[in-house]
């Protein structure tokens, strides 16, 4: 990743757009279903507006320039995120910044995590890892939930 992608995503991040200002409040900090959001993150040649890389989804919030003028250059930033495993979703910047809950909603919908109601919940129990005096059996992984951990049987097919 070059210096000159670094500093440009940086400025990115200190003068953000309104419509991804009022996005970025529903994504951050886990706020959308549990999905770890980065904004203005460089990705290989190009600078993702939001990127969670679990599951590997990219979204943009486009201005009506990409409508008119945009459109091939944004196939190709898509074809390359799509050959590097992402997922890329495309969002007016009318409706992010006018209705981020449904550009939310929309994300969660398309990465198959439909959650009604509120998306972030603080909880009253302190999020402590489980604490094992011995160790875990072999075929066995600890995953993280939103409240505890929890120690979970791998599948030997991989599934």
């Amino acid at each position: 990743m070059s210096k000159r992608l670094q500093s440009q995503a940086r400025r990115m991040r200190k003068a953000p757009k309104w419509s991804e200002d009022r996005l970025w409040e529903v994504l951050r900090s886990r706020r959308c279903g549990g999905l770890k959001f980065k904004r203005q993150v460089p990705i290989g040649p190009y600078i993702a507006d939001f990127a969670c890389f679990y599951p590997r989804v990219i979204v943009e919030v486009d201005g009506a320039i990409h409508e008119r003028l945009l459109q091939e250059r944004d196939a190709i930033r898509d074809a390359w995120f799509a050959a590097n495993l992402f997922r890329v979703l495309r969002f007016s910047s009318d409706l992010a910044g006018a209705a981020p809950d449904e550009v939310a909603d929309a994300i969660l919908k398309a990465v198959g995590r439909e959650e009604p109601g509120p998306r972030f919940e603080i909880s009253e129990q302190p999020l402590t890892p489980l604490l094992r005096s011995d160790p875990l059996p072999q075929g066995e992984r600890v995953e993280l939930s939103a409240t505890s951990c929890v120690s979970m049987p791998s599948s030997p097919t991989g599934s």
